[in-house]
């Protein structure tokens, strides 16, 4: 008899460390992933009846970060952002499987350089969570 084993939802550990400063390590269970682009123009070169395409600077989006309420996590982060600086920190996202023991299929990890908090959003509780 085949059993199946379903892909399981994955969540993140999450690691921010500043130069000179703290390291946190918490999990999270959502990650807005990264979302990087750059704006483009035209230009006609005025002689051959010839548009051109160029490609502008690259801007990167903001991250967010989400879980359900856990005093532990929220207070942790709490501490973190008191202390936090507005130095530029280097942040790592790495899939966990739900039970956090290894990788998420597909696996992967994301490191972010010259980050920084713009905010934080704590203890947010509902029924659901």
């Amino acid at each position: 008899m085949t059993i199946l084993r379903p892909i399981t939802k994955a969540q993140y550990e999450v690691s921010f460390v500043a130069p000179n400063g703290p390291t946190l390590i918490a999990t999270f269970t959502k990650f807005s992933g990264i979302k990087d682009s750059s704006s483009t123009g035209e230009y006609a070169n005025g002689t051959g009846n010839r548009m051109y395409h160029v490609v502008g600077p690259r801007k990167a989006d903001n991250i967010n970060l989400s879980a359900p309420y856990d005093p532990n996590l929220y207070k942790s982060l709490e501490s973190y952002w008191l202390n936090y600086n507005c130095d530029y920190i280097t942040v790592t996202v790495t899939p966990k499987d739900c039970i956090g023991n290894g990788s998420a299929p597909g696996g992967g990890e994301y490191s972010l350089y010259g980050c920084r908090f713009i905010s934080i959003n704590t203890a947010d509780v509902d029924r659901e969570s």
